[in-house]
């Protein structure tokens, strides 16, 4: 069954959809886990709850807040990426990092959503980010042709412990850097100064060597449809410290062999 099949009861929230995908499949380590939970929380909403919700995004999260304490929801998941490649971090742990830093959710509505106290939540928060620094760290190459963008995107990169591996603007650029330098990540733009596509180049890029990839871009809902292969990581413009963090800590936490 198709994502799109549970849309006709849920109009009135086909605005968060996009959101909601880039969340779970950051949350689960692939697309496919990621919109398999996505139809889940659908089918909650659709059985539990009537329509024009007050809140209605963090209804949504709230029922997928539920969902993941449920202890049958290995069968959300990739099971094979939770199993090995989530070090030390407890999903419940990246749940509420992800709720934090990814959506930007107030207190209140974090509080509402997990049924926990700001204190509560923050303690969980300072557990994830300690480990996160001690676990993550490598060599970024930043692909993006707006050098203020650019330089704000490394000196985040920096900021987490991780090292600029370089800045490449074009598609020729990004692909003779990633074969030179063999970066851990690679952070990228879709358009490119060069009026090539950083699909394309990261395509190509990956035809030498694997290494994870965040996309960034100021259209997220087009690449975010359900319809076909799609970024598991993508970051919205404009965007925040936290969202850059959370993209990179879950990238590489589903990388890492």
């Amino acid at each position: 069954m198709e994502l799109k099949d549970f849309m006709y009861n849920a109009n009135e929230l086909l605005p968060y959809l996009p959101y909601l995908r880039r969340f779970t499949r950051a949350l689960t380590g692939s697309q496919s886990s990621g919109d398999n939970l996505v139809k889940q929380v659908l089918i909650q909403h659709n059985q539990t709850t009537s329509s024009n919700q007050p809140d209605p995004k963090s209804h949504l999260y709230h029922l997928l807040f539920k969902l993941w304490q449920n202890p049958a929801r290995h069968a959300l998941k990739n099971t094979s990426t939770d199993d090995h490649k989530l070090l030390k971090v407890s999903s419940h742990n990246r749940l509420i990092f992800l709720l934090n830093t990814l959506e930007s959710f107030s207190d209140e509505q974090l509080e509402g959503i997990c049924g926990l106290s700001t204190d509560q939540i923050n303690q969980h928060l300072e557990q994830v980010n300690a480990e996160i620094a001690n676990e993550l760290k490598t060599s970024v190459l930043i692909i993006e042709d707006e050098p203020m963008v650019a330089a704000d995107i490394a000196s985040i990169v920096e900021s987490l412990g991780h090292t600029v591996s370089g800045i490449a603007a074009t598609h020729t650029d990004a692909v003779v850097q990633a074969e030179q330098e063999q970066p851990g990540l690679i952070l990228t733009d879709v358009h490119l100064a060069d009026d090539s596509s950083g699909i394309e180049a990261v395509d190509e890029i990956l035809q030498s060597f694997s290494v994870p990839v965040i996309f960034i871009t100021a259209f997220p809902e087009l690449l975010l449809t359900g319809e076909r292969l799609e970024p598991t990581y993508l970051i919205s413009k404009p965007f925040t410290a936290g969202n850059v963090k959370a993209a990179i800590s879950q990238a590489l936490y589903f990388f890492k062999d």
